[in-house]
């Protein structure tokens, strides 16, 4: 009498189709951490304009210190940051960033420009959500030290 059961070659098949469906969901879920991730940073940057305005206007009409001061946009920027996964800076010289993957803000009397990076960069190619004084806020190249305004 022969036994009932699955053959080799049965287990081997279901093994493999699992492991198909495995990758599949892992990598569709791991795009969805990426589009959350980014979609926090865009947020935070969103809100820290208005409060660049309020620092703005509090301050003799000067945008110089908006980075780095408690009534300025740092805790945004900041959330930004850790929303994308990194330590942020403690604080922010106009300078570049030192490495592609790090949050950079500048700001003069006149205008200010904050660029943190999303999560579809890469080495070669960093992209993130940049945002400045003219109420420009939209997907850019890093920007360079001694730039006020988003590329």
């Amino acid at each position: 009498m022969r036994s009932r059961g699955f053959t080799l070659i049965e287990l081997i098949v279901v093994v493999a189709i699992i492991a198909v469906l495995a990758t599949i969901t892992v990598d569709y879920l791991g795009q969805k951490r990426n589009k959350g991730s980014d979609a926090a940073v865009q947020s935070n940057m969103t809100n820290a304009r208005p409060q660049a305005e309020l620092y703005y206007n509090n301050n003799d009409k000067s945008y110089e210190g908006v980075c780095t001061a408690a009534d300025g946009i740092a805790t945004f920027v900041h959330a930004a940051a850790t929303a994308y996964g990194i330590t942020p800076q403690s604080s922010y010289d106009d300078a570049d960033a030192s490495v592609w993957n790090q949050e950079i803000c500048h700001d003069t009397d006149t205008s200010y420009v904050v660029w943190v990076p999303l999560r579809d960069s890469t080495s070669g190619s960093p992209m993130g959500w940049c945002t400045d004084s003219r109420n420009m806020a939209a997907r850019a190249s890093s920007v360079a030290s001694g730039d006020f305004i988003c590329p």
